[in-house]
């Protein structure tokens, strides 16, 4: 099962690739559907026609997308009528298996930090060394598990 699960991450992530690149790029303060129709030379009124709806519409939508209220079939329709792809994702801000591994050790900290207390009451407490090889080997215990404890 661990196979399989690295196996659709790699998957997952080889398709993320190309969109990585786009982290910190931010739309234009107008808005996309402003800035492309513009570089088109494009009036609200002829892409209003394009789509079926009024010129008053084309701004309102403009003002939405810029302020990211827009719904995604709007704007994937005024794309088409600019002759453009409307791109959509949710990319990671690092790879899925760091984000995995990160969450896997803050709970493995948190964890280890409930006993630990209890133990050191006790005078029984871990030394530094021995509580990092408890992180991992708690870390590698949670990622050899299901995945959806470490979100609980």
């Amino acid at each position: 099962m661990k196979a399989r699960n690295n196996l659709s991450i790699q998957q997952l992530e080889d398709r993320l690739q190309p969109y990585r690149s786009t982290l910190g790029y931010s739309q234009p303060a107008g808005g996309w559907i402003r800035a492309i129709r513009e570089a088109l030379g494009m009036t609200q009124r002829q892409l209003a026609k394009r789509v079926g709806r009024k010129p008053q519409t084309i701004l309102d939508l403009q003002a939405r997308e810029a302020t990211q209220t827009i719904q995604l079939n709007t704007l994937r329709q005024i794309a088409e009528a600019m002759d453009c792809e409307l791109v959509y994702a949710i990319v990671p801000r690092m790879p899925l298996d760091e984000i995995l591994e990160k969450r896997a050790r803050l709970v493995a900290g948190q964890a280890l930090r409930r006993t630990a207390h209890s133990m050191a009451l006790e005078h029984q407490g871990l030394g530094a060394r021995e509580q990092e090889r408890a992180v991992k080997m708690e870390v590698e215990r949670l990622l050899a598990g299901s995945r959806r404890k470490l979100w609980e």
